[in-house]
């Protein structure tokens, strides 16, 4: 079992994972952390309802909440995501940001990637590498060094960018006094682009968009739904720990305790449970009782789901964390959530060890339902 989640903790926190810290509120009722200017940390994972970000980070900065202002350095990459958003520091890689409210003021020296529904990047703001922008609105101010691809309603391009600019909008373009493409423009638009006087463009591409392509609108829609049901999934995870964390706990801990034995009553359940609601729909009698074990089986499916990532999140934290007696719910949640997720991204591993985790939580909930009934009917 040791050897299973080694290998488990090894895929879920990556690289950094020797030197990582973990952040939060210390007590469920507070909302507010702050880091201070005089703190340094190393591969940071924090998240609060409020949240600031004065200090260093050393490595990668990871970072979640309602609204979070970063105005420490980073020295590699940056993962962001929340309400609103404000990114003041300087980003020494990549940066990689989600939220409905976004204000870039620093300097990223690798690509951006940003996904909100008003996202702004400042005068103060560079990026070094490439742009993408996901978004309702978006204004960039900053310099870009490499390339630009947006995808959303509405663009304000003010600033210049070194290489090619690709647009596909929804609602109006405009292209300010102060912008300079080097490379080409190309965009797919509704409606032509306004070029205002003063600004300087090389070769532009301008493919008409009907009104019946809402490809766009489709994607800002599932980029909207994505960062909804991350920070729904976030929400659902602390809840569930704050109202049932002993129970919790006791189910996971049979996974950890018994896996092999986990798996096979996950496997039973996964193929066993329909086979039985199959088997009683055919009599008459059991047609309601069918439906009721349908819907059950389902809750079973969805409510394992969210306590494989609570398992991932609590499996990370014993080995983040060594030494603390009880972690807050919110460090749980937040990071189990985000390791679940980002698990999906790797090709076939990743999908492995999520199926396994998840058949084997399964499988002890199924243990636990099953024991509790027990229980009651002595």
């Amino acid at each position: 079992m040791k050897k299973i989640l080694a290998i488990v903790a090894l895929l879920l926190v990556t690289t950094s994972v020797q030197a990582a810290e973990l952040m939060a509120p210390q007590s469920e009722k507070e909302a507010n952390l702050n880091i201070s200017a005089s703190e340094v940390h190393k591969n940071l994972y924090v998240a609060a309802p409020n949240l600031s970000v004065n200090g260093k980070t050393e490595g990668d900065l990871t970072a979640a909440g309602g609204t979070v202002t970063l105005e420490g350095q980073v020295e590699d990459d940056l993962i962001l995501a929340g309400g609103n958003l404000f990114v003041n520091g300087p980003i020494g890689g990549n940066a990689r940001i989600a939220g409905g409210n976004i204000n870039v003021s620093s300097r990223v020296a690798g690509d951006l990637v940003v996904a909100g529904g008003n996202v702004i990047l400042s005068e103060r703001a560079i990026v070094e590498g490439d742009l993408v922008v996901v978004g309702g609105s978006v204004v960039i101010n900053a310099p870009i060094k490499g390339s630009v691809r947006f995808v959303g309603g509405e663009l304000t391009l003010n600033s210049k960018v070194d290489r090619d600019v690709n647009i596909r909008a929804t609602s109006r373009v405009v292209v300010d006094s102060k912008a300079e493409v080097v490379g080409k423009l190309s965009y797919k638009s509704p409606v032509e682009v306004v070029v205002k006087d003063g600004a300087s463009l090389n070769e532009v591409v301008y493919t008409p968009m009907a009104k019946k392509d809402n490809r766009a609108k489709l994607a800002g829609f599932f980029t909207a739904t994505l960062v909804i049901k991350l920070l729904a999934w976030m929400l659902a995870a602390w809840l569930l720990l704050v109202l049932r964390r002993t129970k919790l706990e006791n189910v996971l801990a049979t996974v950890k305790s018994q896996p092999w034995e986990s798996l096979g009553f996950g496997f039973l359940a996964l193929i066993g449970w329909p086979i039985a609601v199959l088997v009683v729909a055919l009599t008459i009698v059991g047609y309601y009782v069918a439906l009721v074990l349908g819907l059950a089986y389902v809750a079973a499916l969805l409510i394992a789901s969210l306590m494989s990532a609570i398992f991932v999140g609590n499996l990370a934290m014993g080995y983040l964390a060594k030494g603390e007696k009880h972690v807050p719910s919110w460090q749980i949640a937040v990071l189990g959530v985000l390791l679940w997720q980002l698990l999906s991204l790797i090709p076939i591993v990743g999908w492995v060890v999520k199926a396994a985790v998840f058949v084997m939580v399964l499988g002890a909930l199924f243990k636990y339902i099953k024991s509790e009934l027990k229980e009651k009917s002595i």
